[in-house]
């Protein structure tokens, strides 16, 4: 796997996890109004990181998947 690869797969991971600690803060309702929209503002973004990171990965994937599929045939002239 590249660098880049597994850099995204860590940020994927940060990501979802302080998702997570959101979640579970704003369940609490601990905090007032305006935090509450703080930490549901940066859930949003996060949130819309991750689908990128994962947009990226699926393309990725379908690029190697379509290398890898076609068909293996010598051109004409060279058989």
């Amino acid at each position: 796997m590249s660098k880049a690869k597994q850099t995204d797969s860590g940020k994927l991971e940060a990501h979802l996890s302080r998702i997570k600690q959101i979640l579970q803060l704003m369940q609490q309702a601990e905090q007032g109004f305006d935090q509450q929209m703080e930490l549901f503002q940066e859930g949003i973004k996060l949130i819309h990181q991750s689908q990128d990171i994962l947009e990226q990965s699926e393309l990725h994937v379908k690029q190697l998947l379509e290398g890898e599929m076609k068909p293996f045939l010598p051109a004409k002239g060279e058989e």
